[in-house]
């Protein structure tokens, strides 16, 4: 299946894609990550079901950096998830923007699983959409710059993946993509913005930070402006962590 998907993607990559076949792309995509949405977590998906406890746990109180599920072990997801012994590895900022899903479906494990998984597909959803919009805004001369999202929109290993695994990745891909498109075109506070949230929902984005906030400045003509323009954006971030 991987070699008749490579393949294809090379013709796709080399020829014009009209506005038909690219909401074809768009259709199927959209399809393929609905349907994951029914997908019951197995015992291989430690990633989803270890979230749903740090999740849990914030929203009751506790805090997810120093609690594991061996330490609640009379909660249903505790029971479920395949690594006992580990607290939360990622940032802050997940909490906030997924935990209020637990409070949502009242800690039950099937409307809970559910629940995530819907928000989770709306994340991968408007993350292509960035992506294509990035595609647009690179490749502006080039008229199969869409058809090129095949390569990921249709890769049945990212959309499993990211769908079967809790979707952080996705999640914080979000926000750096964003980030990418606020910078291009020269939005320096909603792009600083958008990567301190990516960073503080997984920490690896970090390493965007000064290539951006040099994209950023590189165009003032003095030093001082330079360096200036940087110190206020690392307080805004700062600020806003």
């Amino acid at each position: 299946v991987y070699v008749i998907y490579f393949f294809g993607s090379q013709r796709w990559w080399q020829q014009p894609v009209s506005k038909t076949v690219q909401r074809w792309i768009w259709f199927f995509a959209a399809s393929f990550i609905a349907a994951l949405i029914f997908l019951w977590p197995q015992p291989s998906h430690a990633d989803l079901l270890h979230y749903l406890f740090e999740d849990a746990a914030w929203m009751a109180g506790h805090n997810p950096y120093l609690v594991a599920p061996a330490d609640l072990p009379q909660w249903p997801i505790a029971q479920l998830s395949n690594w006992q012994f580990v607290s939360s590895a990622n940032g802050p900022a997940r909490f906030l923007l997924l935990s209020p899903l637990t409070w949502l479906t009242h800690n039950s494990v099937v409307t809970m699983v559910f629940g995530y998984q819907t928000v989770i597909a709306i994340v991968l959803w408007l993350f292509l959409r960035c992506l294509a919009g990035l595609a647009k805004l690179l490749r502006a001369n080039r008229p199969d710059s869409l058809g090129q999202l095949l390569l990921i929109a249709w890769n049945p290993l990212f959309i499993f993946t990211t769908m079967a695994h809790g979707g952080t990745d996705a999640l914080m891909m979000l926000f750096a993509v964003g980030a990418v498109l606020a910078a291009i075109r020269r939005r320096g506070w909603l792009a600083i913005s958008l990567l301190t949230i990516s960073v503080l929902i997984k920490y690896v984005t970090v390493l965007l930070v000064p290539i951006v906030a040099w994209f950023l400045v590189q165009p003032l003509p003095t030093w001082r402006q330079r360096w200036w323009q940087l110190m206020k954006y690392a307080l805004g971030s700062l600020g806003l962590t």
